[in-house]
């Protein structure tokens, strides 16, 4: 191991997180604050009408993410989620 080690330099990381997993992490947390907004503001269930502001949160909690509000539109809208469910 130490030679391993002496001849590649620096152990690296295997640890992948996929973009698939990163985007469902990302839906799933535009979900939950729309569902937050909506009991304490009312925002509806598609981001209206604070989809900026949704947006805005996203973009802080995921820094390596670049959402827009026709993201959050698309992301809340997503109507191949409700196929795949029957």
């Amino acid at each position: 191991m130490l030679r391993r080690r002496a001849r590649w330099g620096e152990p690296v990381s295997t640890t992948v997180i996929s973009r698939k997993i990163e985007r469902r992490v990302l839906k799933a947390f535009l979900h939950r604050i729309t569902e937050y907004l909506g009991s304490l503001c009312g925002t509806q269930a598609d981001g209206k009408p604070h989809r900026e502001i949704i947006a805005m949160l996203a973009n802080i909690c995921f820094p390596d993410q670049t959402v827009d509000r026709d993201d959050v539109r698309k992301m809340l809208t997503d109507r191949r989620a409700e196929g795949s469910a029957r």
